[in-house]
């Protein structure tokens, strides 16, 4: 209800600022329309940020009526895709930390959650020797929302955690940091984004 109530008096306030005459009849109109002009602007940033925060509570809502399944598909697919070389995957702990991507260009949906990762040494392989290969990493398993779905791109950006890797993407993407907001899990945009504010429900 809250965001259909902030999306109703932006479009209020944008249409009362619309009907105003428009016309310029001395140096004072001129300042009067620049600043319904600023005023119009305004409005239009505080639409496309409901807009914006609505989109990101669904699409991390659909994260999380999934994300057991999610991780357990990642799981399999990193666990057959022979990378790294030399290693079967052996623990994958999940440590919570998440990231909402979105692309700036076609505004899709990306998800970075982060992931604590140790493998195994092939026998006779090239890692056997090594030591370090069953320490636990950091690391961030990549996630694309298509067609209302998240499915894993079978993509792990070693040693990142969510928020270092999302500053890979900064300059392509709008990211959302995933934090507990009385009581509620809510998207909230961090860094210098167009519609930089918390997406709250």
């Amino acid at each position: 209800m809250q965001i259909r109530q902030q999306f109703h008096n932006a479009t209020v306030r944008l249409l009362k600022l619309r009907i105003q005459n428009p016309g310029i009849s001395s140096e004072s109109e001129h300042r009067k329309k620049e600043n319904k002009r600023s005023a119009e602007e305004e409005v239009i940033g505080m639409l496309g940020a409901i807009i914006d925060g609505y989109r990101a509570r669904r699409a991390w809502g659909v994260y999380k009526c999934c994300r057991e399944q999610l991780r357990q598909s990642y799981f399999a697919a990193g666990s057959s895709s022979g990378s790294p070389r030399g290693v079967t995957w052996g623990r994958c702990e999940w440590t919570g930390e998440t990231r909402l991507l979105r692309e700036r260009s076609d505004r899709s949906w990306w998800l970075l959650s982060g992931v604590q990762l140790s493998f195994e040494a092939i026998p006779g392989g090239d890692m056997e020797d090594v030591a370090a290969v069953t320490s636990l990493r950091t690391a961030t398993a990549v996630f694309h929302l298509a067609d209302g779905q998240w499915l894993p791109t079978g993509r792990t950006l070693f040693n990142f955690d969510p928020a270092s890797a999302a500053e890979l993407f900064r300059e392509s993407h709008e990211v959302y940091r995933v934090e507990c907001n009385d009581k509620k899990t809510v998207p909230e945009q961090v860094g210098d984004g167009p519609f930089n504010q918390r997406a709250t429900s």
